[in-house]
């Protein structure tokens, strides 16, 4: 692994930088977890002291060898995906306008336009959202 090699003032200033200025607290962990090792604490002690499993520790390192500072941040598409498709979220809100009371046929039209099935709980969650509530 290069970043025990790569003991450099330059870099340790950028991971001191990265674990006090960063604001997502992942980018903080990380960066302090890479100043540690490089400091020698063993991957046990780390382990110890951010309460992860030692699988949660590797790809840390694995993304700061590849990506140096921008391997610190999460990479894009982590986390739940959309339950409506794209097209979907696009029509959701003309067809709730039109049927504000009717779910059933919202999910209806919906499918019929995307060719995809969607749940009504997300069309009752965006009905909410924006404030198109059978009442209204």
């Amino acid at each position: 692994m290069r970043f025990l090699h790569d003991r450099s003032p330059e870099t340790q200033r950028v991971l001191r930088r990265c674990y006090t200025e960063s604001q997502p607290h992942r980018v903080r962990q990380r960066a302090h977890g890479i100043l540690l090792r490089c400091d020698g604490r063993t991957t046990t002690d780390r382990m110890d002291l951010f309460d992860v499993d030692r699988l949660t520790i590797s790809p840390g390192f694995d993304a700061w060898d590849a990506y140096h500072g921008a391997g610190l941040s999460d990479q894009k598409g982590r986390g739940r995906h959309p339950k409506l498709p794209r097209e979907a979220h696009e029509k959701a809100p003309q067809y709730i306008e039109q049927y504000p009371q009717d779910r059933t046929k919202v999910v209806y039209l919906l499918a019929q336009e995307t060719s995809k099935r969607v749940s009504p709980k997300p069309i009752k969650r965006r009905r909410k959202k924006t404030a198109l509530s059978g009442n209204a």
